[in-house]
């Protein structure tokens, strides 16, 4: 089974790579613990536990321009 990739900036990579050369550990090693909290704060809509709705329509009164005028008013021609 191959390992997952991500992308991570350039400079970034470094100093998670250098880290982990320090440390003495992988680079999964580093990021892992950041990666599940990521998970934590930030489930997966499929598992999200409300489901959003389109709000209903409501009646906003009627226009400032007459119908005719709206492409002008819009700046087209």
């Amino acid at each position: 089974m191959a390992e997952p990739q991500i992308q991570v900036l350039d400079h970034l990579n470094r100093e998670v790579e250098n880290i982990a050369e320090d440390h003495e550990t992988r680079f999964a090693e580093v990021v892992g613990p950041d990666v599940k909290e990521v998970g934590k704060r930030f489930p997966a809509a499929r598992n999200h536990p409300y489901k959003w709705t389109l709000p209903k329509g409501q009646r906003m009164g009627e226009p400032l321009i007459p119908e005719r005028d709206w492409d002008l008013a819009g700046n087209r021609e």
